[in-house]
């Protein structure tokens, strides 16, 4: 489309129905594609807009471009929500503005609508002018000032959110990143400082032509209303530029304490020097004592704490202001909005400025290392090639010997391997052993090669492991071998090797073979059976250990109180010949004595009950099992047959105090108010379940729970000592513990022999 050539004379003529009409225009020359011009008619009274499309300017040809082919694709849903969204928070902004105080014929000191049009046309591009422009109209024409006024302003704020858009991104060079010094500049200078001329030229000649009186004059009224829209823009616009990676970064290097103190030492620093229960001193210079708190938050959380802290502060400081709080509440309305407006602009640009200096000499000292770390890596690669260039020359000149040389050099590194090195293919034939093979299983090297790797396996391996090797083949993929299992190899004189494998894939020309890493762990499991064998001595030693401090108890301790209780009770009888004092000081020792008997004996019953080496098992759970139901107050139910055998002493040991163990846990933990002890005899084995109906254990029990009291540990390392199983089942309904213990016949031969 042509442009149409567009004459501002005040006095312009219009065809209309073949009619000539009068009237007076005010045009506004929009900066990307369009004209907008405001005809108002005298006769008839007509209000009209004029829109004439445009060509793109330098520096726009793009946004035209993906302008029209987001729309040609059907985006207009997209467009109209923009559009809705921007109208909104520009009409909410505007109607905070008018309130304001100081807001004198629609001209407001603090305008945060300016800064919500800026940042809409800066992030959505030039095409949401129509929502700010009708925005802009209707929070004027809402307010009582003339219809012509209202299209006036809209006009004039529509352009100057334009105009800033337009001239800060052409300065950043697309989309501005407050995080830059120079956005920040750019901001600063052309969005805040130049682009509201445009809005408050526009504006106060609107108003002067239609006779509104604001702020008794041109001049003041345009200092207050340009400084209001830059106000507007430097709280407002970086807010909406807060990116989810600097809230991200702003709160990863910092805990949570220092941003609640920041946040609450700022409002109650505001609410002291504004608020109405602060000192009530108005000294202009108290309002710069928020000034730590914004370099505080400039420093520490970047530009996203800056704009948060200038928010805050403006916020806090108009609305004192609003209520006749404050230093800046003194003076005449004047000079109280200038000093409002000078310290909300020092607030916000020592926050963005410091704000983005920061950011950009944090991120040029990452840069730097990045670059120092690249430069290593490229002068490493430069060498790595050159090395490899050479050596690709010298492979194509002797690609025999080369081969000779790497195969060589395998075998060199194979030799040097630490662990035994097996190399097998697919058939399951030994293609390569090195010498560590040789000294692990006692096999030459010339009688292992081009035999199956079966010949090293102990005899009831060898059928299931030619199903695993095919699996592999299968999937091949480095990984241990037998994970959780017990592996051992034959040795050549028939004894067997615990070992440890670990199978990697190895593509060659002849095909695709495995590299299994043989480790001897002889050691290993010697050294954990010595530690077994010395947790085994420990948990003995500390059963004989209660068994003495049992008897101890009960022989020394319970004899001295015995005596001692048959000293005191013959002076009971002695009522007249002592003083009443001391019979009832007598009586209650003789009570204490009788109290600590049946505590010690209870103690003495925990730690080794005597049923338990006179009758056995059953007999002595039985008895503890009434004391524990008495103290705890759980019921408990035992199911053990009558006629249960006598077990070896020391597994009879361990089983009671694995239910004790149990028990105890029960009545710590779980908060179940029944418990079931369940014990069985199946030939040689012996069955302990113990289940209560608590909250269960966190982790799930068994499955998940790495890390496990000592109790449990101990009655882990109990059950292992015989040779037994330990599982915990826990759920919410209920824990489960239950542990097997194998019992020898020889043993339990020996223990009924012994009984009887």
């Amino acid at each position: 489309m042509t442009t149409p050539t567009v004459h501002f004379d005040p006095q312009i003529e219009r065809f209309s129905g073949g009619g000539v009409l009068k009237g007076r225009v005010i045009c506004c020359v929009l900066p990307v594609r369009s004209v907008v011009a405001l005809a108002y008619l005298k006769v008839p009274p007509v209000l009209e807009f004029w829109v004439f499309q445009m060509h793109t300017i330098d520096g726009d040809a793009e946004a035209e471009r993906r302008w029209r082919h987001d729309l040609s694709r059907g985006a207009f849903q997209g467009y109209a929500v923009r559009l809705a969204l921007v109208f909104g928070l520009y009409f909410a902004a505007g109607k905070l503005g008018l309130s304001v105080p100081f807001t004198s014929g629609n001209v407001s000191p603090v305008w945060p609508a300016s800064g919500v049009a800026l940042a809409s046309v800066l992030l959505w591009g030039y095409e949401v002018w129509p929502a700010i422009a009708l925005a802009a109209f209707l929070v004027n024409f809402l307010s009582p000032i003339s219809t012509l006024s209202s299209v006036g302003i809209a006009l004039g704020n529509t352009s100057s959110a334009l105009v800033g858009g337009y001239l800060v991104r052409r300065f950043a060079k697309g989309r501005p990143s407050f995080e830059r010094l120079r956005d920040v500049l750019g901001l600063m200078a052309l969005g805040a400082a130049l682009a509201p001329m445009v809005a408050a030229s526009v504006g106060v000649t609107t108003l002067l032509l239609t006779h509104v009186r604001a702020w008794s004059g041109f001049t003041t009224a345009w200092q207050v209303w340009w400084l209001g829209d830059a106000m507007g823009v430097l709280i407002i616009t970086p807010m909406f530029f807060i990116t989810r990676r600097e809230v991200i970064r702003s709160f990863t290097k910092t805990s949570v304490v220092e941003p609640l103190a920041l946040l609450f030492g700022l409002v109650a620093t505001c609410l002291a020097i504004f608020g109405r229960l602060g000192p009530g001193l108005k000294d202009d210079a108290l309002a710069f004592l928020a000034f730590p708190f914004v370099i505080w938050a400039a420093i520490r959380f970047r530009t996203f704490g800056a704009a948060i802290a200038t928010f805050l502060i403006a916020a806090i400081s108009v609305w004192a202001t609003a209520h006749g709080n404050g230093p800046f509440a003194k003076h005449n309305p004047l000079h109280d909005a200038a000093l409002l407006q000078i310290f909300i602009a020092v607030t916000a640009i020592t926050g963005m400025v410091l704000g983005a200096v920061i950011t950009e000499r944090a991120e040029a000292g990452e840069a730097s290392d990045t670059k120092d770390k690249l430069l290593t890596a490229l002068r490493d690669a430069q060498a790595s090639l050159q090395e490899a260039h050479t050596q690709l020359e010298e492979r194509v000149i002797e690609r025999t010997a080369e081969l000779k040389q790497a195969e060589v050099k395998f075998r060199g590194l194979l030799e040097s391997a630490p662990d035994a090195m097996l190399v097998v293919n697919r058939e399951g034939k030994i293609v390569l052993a090195n010498a560590q093979v040789q000294r692990l299983f006692g096999y030459e090297r010339e009688e292992l090669l081009d035999r199956e790797i079966e010949m090293l396996m102990p005899q009831r391996f060898r059928g299931s492991h030619l199903g695993h090797r095919a699996g592999f083949f299968l999937e091949p993929r480095v990984r241990a071998m037998g994970a959780g299992l017990e592996l051992y190899g034959l040795h050549k004189d028939g004894h067997e090797i615990p070992i440890e494998i670990s199978l990697s894939p190895l593509e060659t020309e002849e095909g695709l073979v495995v590299t299994s890493a043989i480790r001897d762990i002889t050691q290993r499991k010697r050294a954990e059976e010595a530690l077994r064998t010395l947790s085994g001595q420990l948990l003995k030693t500390q059963d004989e250990e209660r068994r003495r401090i049992a008897r101890e108890l009960h022989d020394s301790a319970g004899q001295i109180l015995a005596a001692l209780s048959m000293n005191l009770t013959p002076l009971v009888s002695e009522n007249g010949k002592l003083p009443l004092s001391a019979v009832k000081a007598i009586k209650e020792s003789v009570g204490f004595v009788k109290e600590l008997s049946n505590q010690l004996r209870t103690i003495s019953h925990l730690l080794h009950p005597p049923l338990l080496d006179e009758v056995g098992l059953s007999s002595a759970l039985r008895l503890f099992l009434e004391g524990f139901e008495e103290r705890s107050k759980i019921k408990v139910n035992l199911d053990i047959p009558g006629n249960f055998e006598r077990l070896p002493p020391e597994l009879e040991t361990a089983i009671f105090r694995v239910v004790q163990e149990c028990l105890t846990n029960i009545h710590r933990h779980s908060g179940s108010r029944v418990a079931a002890i369940r014990v069985t005899r199946d030939g040689n084995e012996v069955k302990v379940e113990v289940r209560d109906q608590g909250k269960g254990m966190p982790s799930g029990g068994n499955g998940s729970h790495k890390k496990v009291g000592v109790g449990i540990q101990g009655m882990r390392e109990r059950i292992k000592q015989f040779g037994g199983r330990f599982e915990i089942l826990s759920d919410k309904k209920g824990t489960t513990v239950v542990a097997t213990v194998p019992v020898p016949s020889s043993s339990a031969q020996t223990t009924n022999q012994l009984v009887s």
